[in-house]
């Protein structure tokens, strides 16, 4: 697609998306980066780039990147909130992202991930009850739920922003 259009916002957003799997961090940032150039005012493109700077370790940029996205499109879906939520966590606001995360999980409650985040932010926060019920709802939706094997199909850049997710699953009781 770029290369049939190199003005195509939403083919380097792909593209920053496949780096990031990739764990090809500077592409994933390079590739959003042109995306956002090219389309500033593309809610989505946004949305998708603060997801490759929260994982990239740029969580004031994911935040700035997200609330922009929020503000274009005030319809968004649970996916720009769980964009703020990881930015919050990541920025040290752990219980701003734990609220964001409930929201996101009361605008879509079948969404794994959801879930799985807001369960490892309130480990982290030591609210255990409160993570372990959480953890309920992943392994409703999840039976076969095993940390080790979400954990490895998570790109971060900073191997410590992982072990942080990590961290915060053990506590919420959720198995290896």
């Amino acid at each position: 697609a770029i290369d049939i259009d190199p003005y195509c916002a939403d083919a380097y957003s792909v593209m920053a998306m496949y780096h990031m799997e990739l764990r090809e961090f500077d592409l994933a940032v390079e590739n959003a980066e042109k995306s956002i150039e090219l389309a500033p005012g593309n809610a989505e493109n946004l949305c998708e780039a603060a997801a490759i700077f929260n994982k990239c370790g740029d969580a004031h940029r994911a935040l700035e990147l997200a609330k922009r996205a929020m503000r274009l499109c005030p319809m968004y879906r649970a996916g720009f909130l769980r964009g703020v939520a990881a930015a919050y966590r990541f920025t040290g606001l752990p219980e701003l992202s734990a609220d964001t995360f409930k929201e996101a999980v009361r605008r879509q409650p079948d969404l794994l991930s959801g879930y799985v985040n807001l369960s490892s932010v309130l480990g982290e926060l030591n609210r255990l009850e409160e993570a372990k019920a959480t953890a309920k709802h992943i392994l409703r939706l999840a039976p076969d739920f095993s940390i080790n094997a979400y954990a490895e199909g998570l790109a971060y850049k900073n191997p410590q922003d992982l072990e942080r997710v990590v961290q915060g699953l053990r506590a919420a009781g959720l198995p290896d």
